[in-house]
């Protein structure tokens, strides 16, 4: 009896694997994210993603944003042009990009920064979240990566 190998590559069994990993994610409990964890060493906040969206869609920062904001010394203005910032790009470019080698080595530099709460799947959660916002409108903004991340909670730690 003879059997049927399906050979692929190392990259494209990767690609394979992260695609079903942010699947899995995107099915899970979470369909985005609510909360913002920041880390610095044992020193945990949170930042409502609501207060965020709030920020970028009025210009104001609540109240519980604006205290952070104050201790960072920004000014609500700039953190708003970041938020919303808009790079046009397809959805199918953003995907070839990130499943590329190079784009593989990114996701793994900034999935050493912003996280999971598990800290597992954290290339395969960036990527879905970028995708789906692009293949929103076109275009990503921060604010709407954010809401699109497939946990209710990311996590940025150094």
């Amino acid at each position: 009896m003879r059997t049927l190998r399906l050979r692929l590559g190392k990259h494209r069994l990767q690609c394979l694997w992260g695609s079903l990993a942010a699947a899995l994610l995107c099915a899970g409990p979470a369909s985005a994210a609510e909360q913002i964890m920041f880390r610095y060493g044992s020193i945990a906040r949170s930042i409502p993603v609501s207060s965020l969206r709030q920020l970028a869609n009025t210009g104001q920062a609540p109240s519980d944003l604006q205290v952070y904001l104050d201790l960072a010394g920004q000014d609500p203005q700039s953190v708003r042009q970041i938020l919303t910032r808009p790079f046009a790009v397809k959805a199918n470019q953003v995907d070839q990009l990130l499943n590329s080698p190079f784009g593989d080595v990114v996701l793994g530099k900034v999935g050493e920064i912003i996280r999971t709460p598990a800290n597992r799947s954290n290339r395969e959660a960036i990527r879905s979240a970028l995708v789906l916002d692009a293949s929103q409108d076109g275009q990503v903004t921060l604010i709407d990566t954010l809401e699109k991340y497939p946990t209710a909670t990311v996590e940025v730690g150094w």
